[in-house]
């Protein structure tokens, strides 16, 4: 019966919405890091994206690591059938904050030097900065997750962790004066 069991182990249907959540969590992290890159280290956009060396991919039932191209590893619904609701609910709510952070960025990053006034470009960059900061926890959550259902990282998963995490100590966004 629904709703009758909170933890939900066991269950399929659950552990193929979750890697479904999570093949969206892991999208957002590839559309954003290379243009937090640029940011970060203050480059401006080659109009060509670099490939990465890893990808993750997916589908409702499998999450797909791939290296140049070639399949690595499977994690199945099946192999996360046993996650706890609260697993669950985690990456569900690391993926809404990512969905509502990557909004913003689609609203703010295009107007990135983009003004002929120099005091609304510094404005723009700042704001950028600060959507950065803001998304490290989230970041780092959707990269925990991946670590912790066994998801083998490299490239781009691994480094968007640090280079937000030194971008924002470099910065001292977010912390208190």
């Amino acid at each position: 019966m629904a709703g009758s069991d909170p933890d939900k182990r066991g269950d399929v249907s659950n552990a193929s919405a979750v890697i479904t959540i999570t093949i969206s969590a892991v999208g957002l992290v590839d559309k954003l890091y290379d243009p937090v890159y640029l940011c970060i280290n203050k480059r401006p956009d080659p109009g060509d994206k670099p490939e990465h060396r890893f990808k993750i991919e997916g589908n409702s039932q499998k999450i797909v690591v791939k290296q140049w191209g070639k399949e690595i590893q499977t994690i199945t619904a099946d192999d996360l059938k046993n996650l706890p609701a609260t697993d669950h609910d985690l990456i569900k709510t690391y993926e809404k904050s990512m969905q509502a952070h990557y909004l913003r960025w689609q609203n703010v990053y295009p107007k990135r030097n983009s003004s002929p006034d120099k005091l609304k470009n510094e404005e723009t960059d700042k704001e950028i900065s600060r959507l950065i900061v803001d998304m490290e926890e989230d970041l780092n959550g959707i990269i925990r997750f991946l670590e912790f259902i066994g998801v083998r990282l490299d490239d781009h998963y691994k480094n968007i962790r640090h280079l937000v995490m030194r971008f924002r100590m470099d910065s001292q966004i977010g912390q208190s004066a």
